[in-house]
């Protein structure tokens, strides 16, 4: 399987992402642009988006461009900062780029 279709079946396979509406923008060795459109069963008790939505779609994003190599690769520490608060129907943008590759085992 050629590296930029890894994420294509990476998403077929992710049920969790298939429900969120994720779609995959661009892909390429190294980065990844995904979308998606806030839904309401996706909103809090304030009627906004749930943090998890915009974090899923931050994770998602990482791990398909993490894993354009061909080999499995995991985060093992992420975060995030909201600094916006999102409403129904908004449409979100992940990009995720590698900045640096580092292997690490024991």
């Amino acid at each position: 399987m050629e590296s930029k279709d890894i994420p294509h079946k990476m998403l077929s396979l992710d049920a969790y992402s298939q429900w969120l509406g994720i779609k995959i923008l661009s892909c390429e060795i190294g980065k990844c642009k995904l979308g998606m459109t806030v839904r309401k069963e996706m909103l809090n008790s304030m009627n906004k988006a749930h943090g998890a939505i915009t974090y899923a779609l931050a994770d998602t994003a990482f791990g398909f461009t993490a894993n354009t190599y061909g080999k499995y690769a995991v985060s093992i520490e992420t975060s995030i900062n909201h600094i916006e608060a999102l409403e129904e129907g908004d449409y979100l943008i992940a990009e995720a780029d590698e900045s640096s590759k580092k292997k690490s085992g024991l």
